[in-house]
């Protein structure tokens, strides 16, 4: 290899830790502006916007739909929701008590695994009280075939977007168990 030679590998050399230098200067950039969170992140921000969610529904169940649905409709109503936030609340606090700077990988995991189990035993809870209070909905509600139609497509609509919310969150707690809180863009 001659002089000349290894000026260009020097020259190619710079030019590559240069790129790699802009890259991370720009990742570090989106790190601290907030545009690249954790999966621990994202579970958190899942389960306290759920827990808000729920104990608002249960307050607009029962002060807005008294001429709709009849008292124990609405406090069923409001008990399954309020129900869920206590759930998502547990699950929220479990989640943001992950610290990776004081826990192992493993311990981590573990954490990950055991709350991902309390999220589909709460699931299960919650689907068996779901179902006799959409009975009740259809029940109370049905007054008319095409008011049945929009509950039957109001129900097809949230499970989709029931099925979407839950597969984006075992994703999380996939990232969560795999690699320690994988980083992505938000």
């Amino acid at each position: 290899m001659d002089l000349e030679e290894m000026k260009q590998q020097l020259n190619n050399l710079n030019r590559r830790m240069d790129n790699l230098e802009e890259r991370n200067s720009e990742l570090i950039r989106r790190i601290e502006s907030g545009r690249i969170i954790s999966a621990q992140q994202r579970l958190i921000r899942q389960y306290r916007t759920f827990s808000i969610a729920g104990v608002m529904m249960a307050l607009i169940i029962l002060l807005l739909y008294s001429p709709l649905l009849p008292l124990a409709t609405r406090i069923f109503a409001a008990v399954y929701f309020l129900t869920a936030s206590a759930m998502d609340t547990y699950l929220w606090n479990g989640i943001k008590a992950i610290d990776y700077n004081t826990m192992g990988v493993e311990q981590v995991a573990r954490k990950a695994i055991f709350y991902r189990k309390r999220h589909h035993i709460f699931m299960a809870v919650l689907i068996a009280m779901c179902i006799p209070l959409m009975v009740c909905f259809f029940l109370a509600m049905a007054i008319d075939e095409y008011v049945t139609y929009g509950m039957i497509a109001g129900v097809a609509i949230g499970l989709a977007i029931g099925i979407k919310m839950y597969l984006n969150i075992m994703k999380n707690y996939r990232e969560l168990t795999l690699d320690g809180g994988g980083c992505e863009q938000d």
